[in-house]
């Protein structure tokens, strides 16, 4: 596979066809705030204009010869997606392959057989039992390959069968916002287990925290808090006589509570002392974490969850993992409830890797808020205009229970 060159260039040398790949600020910092298009509008190059000094141009992506550019332009960067600091050998990029619909059938069996597995290992572990790792092993690659060929469908059916229990919902949850981020950049399949496995475990050492702690639904006292932080090195023990367990799962284990500044525990490392493995499971971690409910604390809507963590970019988080983190499950991530222009509300069903902010969303509610019997599904890609030939498109994100919208009541 040649290896993906994206040119430095100027905005007054745009030209349409070109595939813009980055751009020179974060693209939440912009009007865009997407990742990938094809210049085929002249408007799009004058908003450029306005917010950029330069952009990446994807050479193999566009569509019209960019040679004259190599010689005009001193700096050919390597692929943004995997820049510098997430520096990976060069690995095959990961197409959408089926719709959610297509998938949705063997992701349904999917999470039920790797929950139950979980399920299992977290009650084995409680009875100090030894880990069965083989079986998790063996669970965890149809979960993979899923995932690689449509990331919404399992997505979709983690959203819909939520259960009480926050802390084996968590791990596999985790372990599938780590395999989305490690598809977004391209890893191996052999990366793609080893963060599905480390998002699986890095929680393990809870199982040895008093229940009453876990279960408390106030704040901890700062004794309650450095018992709490105890779990890193349980989970340690517990993974040290295990076999098949490798640096990169251990590494998950041992840091993800670090942070970029400092800040975090057990050992106070910052920046890039964090391994790569371990910087992605703090983000899934405190992702899915906000967003679920636990008992010290209510859930904040995916999109706000965003917001979030684009706001502790650089603070608890390094930036770009952040935003690779955004690019992989979108704006609007799958299973977010959100309200039209039009005023229907609906569901984020699959997204569009091109076009972050055009998701395909299946409606739930018409413009009056009443239920329909069928629920239509709105590709924004295609369907720009409401019945009125007004611009279609998401008003906001709402939060989750709005309208006392159950999402489990809502399968494929």
């Amino acid at each position: 596979m040649s290896k993906t060159q994206n040119l430095k260039v100027n905005v007054c040398d745009l030209t349409l066809g070109m595939q813009v790949s980055s751009l020179d600020r974060p693209w939440l910092e912009s009007p865009f705030l997407l990742q990938g298009f094809i210049l085929n509008d002249k408007s799009q190059i004058e908003q450029l204009k306005e917010h950029c000094v330069y952009v990446y141009v994807d050479e193999l992506m566009s569509t019209v010869p960019l040679d004259h550019l190599k010689h005009s332009v001193n700096e050919i960067v390597p692929d943004v997606k995997k820049s510098a600091v997430l520096a990976t050998p060069e690995n095959p990029a990961y197409k959408t392959t089926v719709t959610v619909e297509q998938e949705a059938t063997v992701a349904k069996k999917i999470h039920h057989d790797l929950d139950e597995i979980i399920s299992g290992m977290m009650d084995d572990i409680y009875a100090g039992k030894t880990i069965q790792i083989l079986s998790l092993k063996h669970s965890i690659s149809p979960m993979i390959e899923s995932m690689t060929r449509n990331p919404d469908a399992l997505m979709w059916v983690a959203m819909i069968r939520k259960r009480d229990d926050y802390l084996y919902n968590h791990s596999l949850n985790a372990s599938m916002l780590a395999v989305t981020m490690g598809r977004q950049i391209g890893l191996s399949m052999d990366e793609l287990h080893d963060l599905a496995m480390g998002a699986i475990l890095f929680d393990v050492g809870k199982m040895k925290l008093p229940k009453e702690l876990l279960k408390k639904p106030g704040e901890f006292s700062k004794q309650e808090l450095l018992v709490t932080r105890k779990h890193v090195q349980f989970g340690l023990d517990i993974l040290s006589n295990t076999q098949d367990i490798n640096h990169n799962i251990l590494d998950m284990v041992k840091y993800h509570h670090e942070r970029h500044n400092g800040s975090g525990y057990p050992h106070r490392l910052q920046g890039t002392e964090i391994p790569l493995f371990a910087r992605i499971a703090a983000v899934v971690d405190c992702y899915d974490a906000i967003t679920s409910i636990r008992p010290y604390a209510k859930p904040i809507s995916a999109y706000e969850a965003i917001q979030k963590l684009y706001e502790w970019r650089d603070i608890d988080f390094q930036s770009e993992i952040v935003e690779q983190f955004i690019q992989a499950i979108g704006l609007y991530p799958t299973g977010t409830l959100v309200e039209m222009t039009s005023g229907q509300v609906g569901v984020i069903l699959a997204q569009n890797r091109v076009r972050r902010l055009k998701p395909r969303i299946m409606l739930l509610l018409n413009e009056n808020k009443q239920s329909y019997e069928a629920y239509p599904v709105l590709d924004l890609i295609k369907d720009q205009v409401d019945m009125n030939g007004n611009p279609l498109g998401i008003k906001q994100a709402l939060a989750p229970g709005a309208y006392d919208i159950d999402p489990g009541d809502f399968y494929l």
